[in-house]
């Protein structure tokens, strides 16, 4: 049995004689880790950490794609990006995280700052303020913004709309986004990426 071990076990102690199942054509040892990992993942009590090392393992020893990923599991695409992005923040993050002192929300909220530093900063006032993940979001926003519009040595404020539309952006793309501008209201919009499916990832939804 590669995956349903207790649901075989349960099955017997009621007495039942038959039960649905898939047969497998398995080639080698490797493919039975793999599907039974696939089988772990989509259990309901993984932690949002504890699945995101599942997925980076299917990704690193299986070589699986984030697009292959998401259809062996049966999550979007979207979502395995944002949880293996999960594993770039800080190691005590990572532990509220697991004892749900902060929410996946939070956390990619926080993966908006440019700085450990940052992070933990802001990750610390979650917890002993009690923000949601829109105040997280509004925080990050400002960070950001004193930190990135500087133009010609002088600060330039966004507008409270441009500040929404940003926080929307990151939300909807599942990425940094950024954007920028100066006195002449010339500027750019910047979409960062961290893998070349995470660009191919934002490149589909673009085009959308």
């Amino acid at each position: 049995i590669i995956a349903g071990e207790r649901r075989y076990r349960a099955a017997q102690s009621i007495g039942l004689k038959s039960i649905p199942a898939y047969v497998l054509s398995i080639s080698n040892e490797s493919e039975i880790m793999e599907y039974a990992l696939i089988e772990n993942i989509q259990r309901v009590d993984l932690d949002p950490i504890e699945e995101s090392e599942a997925f980076a393992l299917l990704k690193s020893k299986y070589n699986l794609s984030q697009k292959e990923i998401s259809k062996r599991v049966g999550k979007s695409r979207s979502l395995i990006a944002n949880s293996l992005r999960l594993l770039k923040l800080p190691s005590s993050i990572k532990k509220d995280i697991k004892s749900k002192k902060i929410t996946t929300g939070h956390a990619i909220s926080l993966l908006g700052l440019k700085s450990k530093t940052q992070m933990l900063a802001i990750a610390n006032r979650i917890i002993n303020k009690n923000l949601s993940v829109r105040n997280t979001e509004q925080i990050v926003s400002k960070i950001n913004m004193l930190s990135t519009s500087r133009i010609k040595g002088k600060k330039t404020a966004k507008s409270k709309l441009l500040n929404k539309m940003e926080s929307k952006l990151i939300h909807k793309y599942g990425t940094k986004v950024s954007i920028l501008f100066n006195k002449s209201k010339k500027g750019k919009i910047i979409f960062e990426y961290y893998t070349s499916d995470d660009l191919e990832r934002i490149l589909r939804l673009l085009n959308k």
